[in-house]
């Protein structure tokens, strides 16, 4: 994400299957990239009707500089 100037993306702690996860990154930076938008702390987006995304910028587990995402209603 950092060559399209953009932070970077992070899911900790899921219980979600491993192949939704990627799923879920996948179609999220996607979406950043292609709409050229910016994460905001404490918004939320939504891909479909039944799931809502949180978005919290924090420090991350694995990299510096990135937006935590919590995912609600998956």
């Amino acid at each position: 994400m950092k060559q399209f100037d953009k932070l970077e993306l992070e899911i900790v702690n899921s219980k979600s299957p491993i192949n939704e996860i990627h799923t879920f990154i996948l179609k999220t930076a996607s979406y950043v990239i292609r709409k050229n938008v910016t994460l905001k702390d404490n918004k939320t987006i939504e891909f479909t009707v039944n799931q809502k995304i949180l978005i919290k910028k924090s420090e991350g587990k694995f990299l510096r500089r990135f937006f935590k995402v919590d995912i609600l209603n998956m």
